[in-house]
């Protein structure tokens, strides 16, 4: 929207060295920009006071509470954790089939060549 409005040169210069903007445009859109958000804080103010303040609030006792409740507490043990056992247990898929002592394996990029695997 193309509007015409008669500002102070002078006033406009000032705004150009200060805020470092090299279009007249953008320093005008920084200082209404600037100018909306402090008329907006400004109006925060008019609540100083009209809240009531709970004297027996714990905002610790709080953030525990919401904590506890979002996070689950953490397995301590190995053989808590799913995925994982204690050292020494067997792995669960060991007992499906052993491979003998000297069982080849083919190589996936040359099927002539066959290696033995040694345990």
């Amino acid at each position: 929207m193309a509007t015409n409005l008669a500002i102070d040169p002078e006033l406009l210069d000032r705004a150009l060295k200060v805020g470092g903007e090299r279009a007249k445009k953008a320093t005008v859109t920084a200082a209404l920009e600037e100018y909306i958000a402090r008329r907006e804080q400004a109006k925060i103010i008019e609540h100083f006071g009209t809240m009531d303040w709970d004297r027996g609030y714990d905002y610790k006792a709080d953030r525990r509470a919401h904590r506890a409740a979002r996070h689950r507490p953490r397995p301590r043990a190995a053989h808590d954790r799913p995925g994982l056992r204690p050292r020494g247990a067997p792995h669960p898929i060991a007992n499906l089939g052993r491979m003998s002592e000297a069982t080849p394996i083919r190589y996936a990029g040359d099927d002539a060549r066959r290696a033995t695997r040694r345990r």
